[in-house]
C-alpha cells in the first residue's frame, strides 16, 4: 500500500474520532441511550457513547500507522509455524473469519439494544463501527481468497481502502450528524 495512502487512512480515523468527541461534547449531561434510568444496567450515556466510539478510532489509527495488523498476522503465523499446524492454517483462518463475522454481528445487534432510543443518531455510527472492526480482523487473518478480493480496483482504490474509508465515513457522517442535531435541539429550546 501507498505509505501516503495509509497517512490519509490515518488522518480520516482521527477525524471521525475528532467529530465524535464533538458529539460527546454536545451530548453531555444528558439522559442514557438504553434502557430506562428505573432499570439497573443497560445504560450508556449519549456522551459516553461518543467518546467510547472516539476512543476506538483513535486506536484503529495507532493500529493503521503502527502496523500493528502486519505485525498480529506475522505473529500468528509464526505461532502456526512453531505449533506444526502450519499447514493446516486455512481451515483456522476460515474459522476466524466466520467468528469474527459473527461476532460483528451480535456485538451490532447487543449494541443497538444498548442504544435503541437514539438509534436515529446512532445507528449509523454503530453499523460503521461494527463493520470497522470486523473488518480490521478479518483482514489480518491474512486469508488468500479475502486478500485477493480486497485488492480488486473500484474506481481507481482498492476495494481495502474503499471499504476501510467508507467504514469511517459511516461513523465521521452520524457524529457530525449527531452533533447538529443536538446543536439545533438546543438553540430551539
Amino acid at each position: 500500500m501507498n505509505p501516503s495512502w495509509g497517512l490519509f487512512v490515518m488522518f480520516a480515523y482521527a477525524l471521525a474520532a475528532a467529530l465524535c468527541c464533538r458529539a460527546a461534547a454536545r451530548y453531555r449531561g444528558t439522559p442514557s441511550c438504553g434502557t430506562p434510568k428505573s432499570k439497573p444496567g443497560g445504560q450508556i450515556s449519549a456522551a459516553g457513547f461518543w467518546i467510547g466510539l472516539a476512543g476506538l478510532l483513535i486506536l484503529l489509527a495507532i493500529g493503521k500507522q503502527l502496523g500493528l495488523q502486519a505485525w498480529c498476522t506475522s505473529v500468528g503465523r509464526a505461532i502456526a509455524r512453531s505449533g506444526g499446524w502450519y499447514e493446516h492454517r486455512r481451515i483456522v483462518q476460515a474459522v476466524f473469519v466466520i467468528s469474527v463475522a459473527a461476532g460483528g454481528v451480535v456485538a451490532f445487534f447487543t449494541l443497538t439494544w444498548l442504544t435503541r432510543r437514539t438509534w436515529s443518531t446512532t445507528g449509523l455510527a454503530l453499523a460503521g463501527a461494527a463493520f470497522l472492526i470486523s473488518f480490521v480482523l478479518i483482514r489480518a487473518s491474512s486469508l488468500h481468497q479475502i486478500d485477493i478480493l480486497l485488492g480488486r480496483q473500484v474506481l481507481g482504490l482498492s476495494l481495502n481502502s474503499a471499504l476501510e474509508i467508507g467504514g469511517i465515513a459511516c461513523v465521521a457522517i452520524a457524529a457530525f450528524n449527531a452533533q447538529s442535531t443536538r446543536s439545533a435541539k438546543k438553540s430551539s429550546s
